[in-house]
């Protein structure tokens, strides 16, 4: 799909986002880690012509990217430790990384207590 707006690397990993669609909507998805988010729904007006369409995604990119900004000020306080943590967690493939209580659970699991106290943190800020 053609927009005229850049989507910002995934807040997880850094990978690239790409824009792939499923049933009746879009989806942002990280190519990489595979995180995704619902962008929206295909309407019949949406899909009705090109720039119904290219307006949606727009307005759905604008709303990735400032939830993303957000996401970067947290992301200065991770150690490369810490990134290091949540990869290997990752790794293990017994959580899906949206499932924060999961990742909080096997990284405890795993004596992977900065990252355990990082996401304590955040649950309270």
């Amino acid at each position: 799909m053609t927009t005229t707006k850049e989507l910002k690397a995934c807040p997880f990993c850094g990978g690239e986002m790409e824009i792939t669609t499923g049933g009746m909507g879009f989806f942002f998805e990280c190519s990489e880690c595979k995180a995704s988010w619902h962008g929206g729904v295909l309407t019949n007006y949406a899909t009705q012509n090109k720039r119904n369409l290219r307006r949606l995604i727009n307005s759905a990119i604008e709303k990735w990217n400032s939830n993303i900004r957000k996401e970067e000020l947290k992301m200065a306080i991770i150690t490369e430790e810490i990134k290091e943590q949540i990869l290997k967690v990752r790794a293990t493939g017994l959580v899906n990384m949206l499932d924060i209580n999961g990742v909080q659970r096997v990284a405890f699991d795993n004596d992977f207590y900065e990252l355990v106290c990082l996401i304590e943190e955040d649950k309270r800020g």
